[in-house]
């Protein structure tokens, strides 16, 4: 049933998501749809929490470049999912929007741990935020297409990773290049 709603939820509008159509889709009867799922908020609220489980759990690696490689597989294999979870309408719930944001957040502090930082500061939290917004804008347009090879998308990403080094260096070319306005 969880299935066949992450479907049904990834392809169509909210407004047009029903209880019946998961019911028959599933080869359930409604009256069990309704037995564990009361409300279709309800059910919609089980699936947002299925798919943010099933990615949270999909990068648990001890290194970055692995667990963005899980995180792919899950976009891969997830498509629907995925775009459930980052697509906007769903937002609107809080619980919803709160599962979600948890997620996100469990995601950018294993990234922050898998780039060795052990006490972030405000601004590398805000590069990492920053780099998971990115990561998400390019894989919705990526999930269920075609045109663009894996690799190329893992490589992109890793490519735009922040770390220390390179907010440290763009810093330092910062102000080099900025004169200084007391001379």
């Amino acid at each position: 049933m969880i299935d066949t709603a992450v479907e049904l939820l990834g392809n169509e509008p909210v407004d047009a998501f029903s209880m019946d159509e998961v019911a028959k889709r599933s080869g359930a009867s409604r009256p069990l749809l309704y037995h564990y799922f009361s409300s279709k908020q309800e059910l919609i609220r089980a699936v947002v929490a299925h798919e943010s489980a099933t990615l949270a759990g999909s990068i648990d690696s001890a290194k970055l470049p692995e667990a963005l490689d899980a995180y792919l597989d899950y976009v891969e294999s997830h498509p629907h999912g995925y775009r459930l979870l980052h697509g906007g309408p769903l937002q609107a719930d809080r619980e919803v929007k709160t599962t979600v944001e948890q997620t996100r957040t469990l995601i950018e502090n294993e990234v922050i741990s898998h780039l060795g930082i052990e006490k972030p500061t405000e601004l590398t939290r805000l590069a990492v935020r920053g780099w998971t917004g990115y990561v998400i804008a390019v894989c919705m347009e990526w999930a269920g297409s075609d045109s663009t090879r894996r690799d190329e998308i893992h490589d992109l990403l890793i490519q735009a990773l922040p770390t220390p080094t390179n907010a440290s260096s763009i810093k330092s070319q910062t102000a080099a290049a900025t004169p200084n306005r007391s001379e």
